[in-house]
């Protein structure tokens, strides 16, 4: 497809036509596939932020200056950008997941007396339940890195996050 079709493709998607959505994902998504692919060397990943291209792109369609620079060029930067910004984002929960493994011993000290409580009822949680919950709580990390992390379907992570949350409430109101 020609740089022209594809300036007059986002101008249109600029203004709302679905169908020109529709034309550019059949026209270009197999090429933002593969830069994808080859930046994040994941299949699933690429697949996903693939998807999330065309719903940012349906959004900011309206930002594409013609007078500023090709169209393909713009959408490339697009999915470009969207790709490197959540690899940064999983270096850096990856340096958190390191923090997590390897816990600085002040740490561990400064927590308890800083909240009594809380560590009391903590310390009546199951072992599974505590530590989803200082994971995910504690150190940010979302389900599905908690998951990942204790090699857990999602699914119970999920559950012993639930329950550990209903039980703190619990001790914590008493």
């Amino acid at each position: 497809m020609s740089g022209a079709n594809i300036t007059e493709l986002l101008v249109a998607i600029g203004r709302g036509e679905k169908v020109a959505l529709e034309q550019l994902y059949r026209v270009q998504a197999p090429a933002l596939l593969g830069v994808l692919l080859r930046l994040t060397q994941n299949r699933a990943q690429a697949e996903d932020l693939l998807q999330e291209g065309f719903v940012r792109l349906w959004h900011k369609a309206e930002l594409f200056d013609p007078g500023q620079g090709s169209a393909e060029a713009w959408l490339f930067s697009l999915f470009r950008h969207l790709a490197l910004d959540q690899l940064r984002q999983q270096g850096r929960r990856r340096a958190l997941l390191q923090q997590v493994i390897e816990p600085e011993p002040e740490e561990e000290m400064a927590l308890p007396s800083q909240h009594p409580r809380l560590q009391h009822c903590l310390a009546q949680l199951s072992g599974e339940s505590r530590q989803a919950l200082e994971l995910c709580y504690r150190h940010g990390l979302t389900h599905e890195e908690v998951s990942s992390h204790l090699r857990t379907p999602l699914g119970t992570v999920k559950s012993w996050l639930r329950r550990g949350l209903e039980r703190l409430k619990t001790c914590l109101c008493r």
